[in-house]
């Protein structure tokens, strides 16, 4: 195998879950040296927990649009003085669920 698909290969595992140890294991199965693997997992795990806490960014910055637009509405609507205002708690409720799970993935990497 060569070390780009060894690579992708760590990455996915890790991903999905895999211990680093059991990934560096099965790196050593296939005959990587251990200093080799250790390397490649430690990278792996570097760019694993950086793309996680992008995705995360990104998810709590989506989640705190949708909660501004929400209370945006609704205080518009409240501001026109008319007898009856809409009240967006559907983008509220969304954009602050969707903002916290990503701040827990930022947190978790």
């Amino acid at each position: 195998m060569t070390m780009d698909s060894l690579y992708n290969e760590t990455l996915i595992a890790l991903a999905n879950g895999k211990s680093t140890k059991s990934v560096m294991d099965d790196l050593i199965s296939k005959g990587m040296p251990e200093p080799g693997a250790r390397a490649l997992v430690d990278e792996a795990s570097k760019v694993k927990k950086a793309a996680f806490r992008k995705a995360g960014a990104q998810a709590a910055a989506k989640g705190a649009l949708y909660v501004v637009i929400g209370v945006a509405v609704t205080a518009g609507t409240f501001a026109m003085g008319l007898p009856i205002f809409f009240i967006a708690w559907g983008p509220v409720i969304f954009g602050g669920i969707t903002m916290f799970k990503g701040l827990f993935r930022m947190m978790a990497g």
